[in-house]
Order: structure tokens, then C-alpha cells, then sequence
């Protein structure tokens, strides 16, 4: 079934929440014996909060095919959708990498990915150098799987997207669809905010125990490294 401009973005913003719900078990599966002899109930609790910064995020990454496809109301053509093809394999490959690189990294810092990585940059041999050889081939496997699944996921609900139809059309349908996007990009603003309190998206809205460690696994690793 094809949808039009609006339905199709409230389907990507949504699509991009299984995306990062799925870093949690794996998170928690990868830092088993930091997650051991905690009953299951806290293992939904750290997937519950976490959406919080999860659908900050999917709002991020709906942005600009949001601003696209509002210039596409103007400016149709196939352009769009090659578009988006590229941009979502983009996004896949950043946000494989930021999850691989921030599960493995935990283990030694004791904290969610943020800004450090960077300042290795100007001696990337020296920090490579320093990493178990083991452990960069299991990395590499996992971005290399989990970007290609985000790639094929996000390529499933972009078909959705009706592009059969290149007919520019009447100036008032021009106008109506884009009253309805710049609603929805007032909509979109929300979830990027964090919600309508005076309190704006941060990593502690999502800190819900006592423990620690279970805090940090409900951190989304791309939110935290955006933000630092």
C-alpha cells in the first residue's frame, strides 16, 4: 500500500524506533555479567524510559526528510526518492557505528559514548594500537550486520513512499499538503525537544534507578554523543 508525504514520514519516524529499542537486549546481552542477578522487569524498564530519547532521535533523523519532502511538494520528481535512498544509507552506517563502537567501549570507560573518541583522532595508529584484535573483528562483524539490517529496514518502508505519480499538481493541492507538512514539522519539533515541559531532552530524563549501570544502558549511545 503506497502513502502519501505525511503518512510516510509518521511511518519513517516510527520505523526508526525499533531501531534503537533493539540496542538495549544487545547492550545488556553484551555486558552480561555487569547485567547479572537483575530480574527481567528491569530489563523492560531500561527499554521503556530509553524510548524517551529514542523518539528524540527518530526525530532528528525525520528531519530532513521532512524538509525534502516539503520541497518536493514544490519540485516533484524522482529525485526524492534517490534521495532518501542515500540518506538512509548514511544514517544506517552512523548509527551502526556510533552502537558498535559505544558497546564495546563501555566495557572500559565505565559510560555512554560522548565526544572522547574524538580527541584520539589526531593518533587514530596509537588507539587502534591499543585495541584487541578479537575485539575490533567482533565490532566490525557487529556494524557491519546491524547497518546493512537498518539499511534493509528502512529501504522496506521507504517502497511505501508514492512516487508512481509525477503529475505536478493544482496549486491549492500544492498549498493544503504543505500546510499539512509544516503541521507535522511542529509535531516533529516535539519529540526533538523532549515533550512540552520546560525541561529540554537530556540523557537524565531517561535515569529511572538506583543502579547505575542500568541507567546507562537506557541512554541512547547517539543522543549522548550528539549532545556531548
Amino acid at each position: 500500500m503506497k502513502a502519501g508525504k505525511v503518512a510516510y514520514l509518521i511511518l519513517s519516524f516510527f520505523a526508526w524506533l525499533p531501531v534503537f529499542v533493539i540496542q538495549r537486549p544487545l547492550f545488556l546481552f553484551y555486558h552480561h555479567e555487569a547485567a547479572a542477578g537483575r530480574p527481567f522487569i528491569d530489563y523492560l524498564r531500561v527499554i521503556a524510559h530509553g524510548l524517551k530519547l529514542d523518539m528524540t532521535v527518530a526525530g532528528y533523523l525525520t528531519a530532513l526528510p521532512w524538509l525534502w519532502m516539503l520541497i518536493s511538494i514544490w519540485l516533484p520528481g524522482r529525485w526524492l526518492p534517490a534521495l532518501l535512498r542515500r540518506y538512509y544509507g548514511v544514517a544506517s552506517l552512523l548509527v551502526a557505528l556510533i552502537f558498535a563502537a559505544d558497546v564495546a567501549l563501555y566495557g572500559y570507560w565505565g559510560f555512554r559514548l560522548d565526544a572522547t573518541p574524538l580527541f584520539y583522532l589526531n593518533s587514530p595508529a596509537d588507539a587502534l594500537a591499543s585495541l584487541p584484535w578479537g575485539l575490533f573483528m567482533l565490532q566490525t562483524l557487529l556494524f557491519i550486520v546491524y547497518a546493512g539490517g537498518i539499511y534493509l529496514w528502512m529501504r522496506w518502508v521507504l517502497k511505501s513512499l508514492r512516487t508512481n505519480d509525477l503529475t505536478p499538481p493544482p496549486l491549492i493541492c500544492k498549498v493544503r499538503q504543505s500546510v499539512g507538512m509544516l503541521l507535522l514539522g511542529g509535531l516533529l519539533f516535539l519529540p526533538i525537544r523532549g515533550g512540552v515541559t520546560t525541561s529540554t531532552a537530556n540523557v537524565g530524563m531517561v535515569y529511572f534507578s538506583h543502579d547505575t549501570f542500568l541507567n546507562h544502558a537506557a541512554i541512547n549511545p547517539c543522543f549522548s554523543l550528539m549532545t556531548s
